[in-house]
């Protein structure tokens, strides 16, 4: 894949923070691909996301700032503080409402134990507002992904 650094197609991201995703049905943003610049300046924290490949963005130029990720459905680890929940498709399943490519539904459960608080909301680690324009917190933590429970 290339550009966006391996994220997805198009130009090469630069000065960007991708955070407070959840990524469903298969979707791994594995950052496999290599950022052509040298120094991109992309930060990574707080999503859960899909950790089949974990080459964690070794092949870029100057490798992202990651830390916080919640992986599934793989062996992957990348960064700081980051964690997995299993391998197998269904790992996500207790977590989040659906994880399916039909119907993906990011909205925490009430077994969402392991993403509840896993993110710092210092120094900028969490967005004000979730998918359904909830309140996050602005001290202590919020949660991994796209929804705030």
């Amino acid at each position: 894949m290339s550009g966006q650094c391996g994220i997805y197609s198009g130009a090469d991201l630069t000065n960007v923070k991708i955070r407070s995703n959840t990524f469903l049905g298969g979707s791994g943003t594995d950052l496999s691909g290599g950022c052509t610049q040298g120094s991109p300046g992309v930060t990574i924290s707080g999503n859960v996301r899909n950790g089949q490949s974990s080459a964690c963005g070794t092949g870029w130029a100057s490798p992202p700032a990651i830390s916080r990720e919640v992986f599934y459905n793989g062996g992957a680890t990348c960064g700081t503080g980051s964690q997995n929940l299993g391998a197998g498709a269904t790992a996500l399943s207790p977590f989040v409402a659906s994880h399916s490519n039909t119907a993906p539904d990011a909205h925490l459960t009430g077994g969402a134990g392991r993403l509840d608080g896993a993110v710092p909301a210092t120094s900028g680690g969490c967005p004000t507002k979730d998918i359904d324009t909830q309140d996050r917190p602005i001290e202590g933590s919020c949660d991994a992904g796209a929804d705030e429970r």
